[in-house]
């Protein structure tokens, strides 16, 4: 057997080893005769574009406030892959592509337009086997400061990508990055304000913008264990997919997309052992429109109203304008926590503030960027959690500097 053909056959496996995920039922066939035909021209485009038909579930009814299926308002017809979800919202509109990355590393849950439900980031690996120790969805969020704020471009520099995200710890530097061009930034997506390596740019151009989505994360080197071998993975995250790119595999194989589809069904409906995610001790879902009792006016030093207050652990006291803030509270687990920074030139609305949910050791941190418009001086920083009725507030205050 050539050595090329063996090379592909072991991807083959490989990729057939990390796919192998508790997928406990199989479905029989596509949910929808447009669900099929997506699923043809993906897969004419890019192999393994979607994932087999017999690793996806079922279809089925998911709540989604604009949905219609079957006569039944507020509900729409899904079906979760390997590599991601197709959704109809109703018979007469296209198939969609959901935003799963986003959801994972957000905790953010769509269940319509304009309605969110809060559940905390996936601890689920990006990449590799499925009981790889990382890096997670969950780790994005928590070292948001380097990878999800908003960065620089650096295509016209065409610099190689130098950061590392290992398994458990802080991002460190990747110093083998010069030594893989397609890892050197190519693009950049102004929307969300990341950089794109090569890679990924020229894949995304292939397939098409509208299965992937713009890049949510700057792209990271991480070792991962892939079918028991540790490798060195190119990961970036982008609105609907995660991109993997593996400089030793076979040309053809080293841009992949990640089993998102699974890792999302896992989250939203199992944890790693199967039960259901609402039993597990630690894990708080909570609706955004949940009514949260009145807090203490912002702007003041609240008293907690019950006898488990919210403090800060840690806080920027100094920021130049341009620069990043960041800030971490203790807090109840599970509670559901609302943050608020006042300037004196008005309260921010930058990414990097959204509601978040306490993890399992009463941790909530937040890193946002300051703009450079905003006036000098004294800012109040305020943070609002809520759990079973009770509200529980705290403030600090940050200095911006010119």
């Amino acid at each position: 057997m050539p050595r090329r053909t063996l090379h592909i056959l072991v991807i083959g496996l490989l990729l057939a080893s990390v796919s192998m995920v508790a997928l406990t039922q199989a479905a029989a066939g596509f949910a929808d005769p447009a669900f099929e035909q997506l699923w043809k021209s993906g897969e004419a485009t890019t192999p393994n574009f979607w994932g087999p038909v017999s690793n996806a579930r079922e279809g089925q009814a998911e709540p989604y406030a604009e949905g219609l299926y079957k006569d039944q308002v507020g509900s729409r017809l899904v079906q979760y892959f390997d590599k991601a979800r197709m959704e109809l919202t109703n018979p007469a509109s296209p198939v969609s592509n959901g935003l799963l990355a986003t959801e994972l590393i957000t905790g953010r849950v769509q269940m319509g337009d304009n309605k969110f439900e809060m559940r905390q980031p996936a601890v689920i690996p990006l990449a590799g086997d499925p009981d790889n120790t990382g890096p997670t969805y969950a780790a994005l969020a928590e070292y948001s400061a380097a990878l999800l704020a908003p960065a620089q471009p650096r295509a016209a520099e065409n610099g190689f990508t130098t950061l590392s995200l290992p398994a458990t710890g802080l991002p460190t530097n990747f110093s083998g990055g010069s030594t893989y061009p397609q890892a050197n930034i190519a693009e950049y997506d102004d929307t969300t304000k990341h950089n794109v390596p090569r890679a990924f740019a020229t894949f995304r151009q292939r397939v098409g913008i509208g299965a992937i989505g713009l890049a949510i994360s700057e792209p990271f080197w991480s070792n991962v264990r892939v079918a028991g071998r540790s490798r060195d993975v190119l990961i970036q995250a982008f609105e609907r997919r995660i991109l993997t790119y593996t400089p030793d595999n076979p040309e053809a194989y080293q841009v992949e997309f990640g089993n998102i589809g699974q890792h999302y069904y896992q989250w939203r409906y199992q944890s790693a052992n199967g039960a259901n995610l609402a039993a597990i001790p630690g894990i708080f879902y909570m609706p955004t429109n949940t009514p949260i009792p009145p807090p203490a006016p912002l702007g003041t030093t609240g008293t907690a109203r019950a006898s488990v207050p919210v403090s800060f652990t840690t806080i920027t006291t100094n920021v130049a304008r341009g620069g990043f803030a960041s800030a971490t509270v203790q807090a109840p687990v599970g509670a559901y926590c609302k943050i608020s920074v006042t300037y004196k030139s008005g309260q921010s609305a930058v990414d990097g503030l959204q509601d978040k949910v306490a993890d399992a050791n009463g941790r909530v941190s937040w890193t946002w960027p300051v703009g450079t418009n905003v006036t000098s001086g004294a800012a109040p920083v305020d943070v609002l959690c809520s759990q079973n009725n009770q509200s529980y507030m705290t403030s600090a205050t940050i200095t911006v500097g010119p």
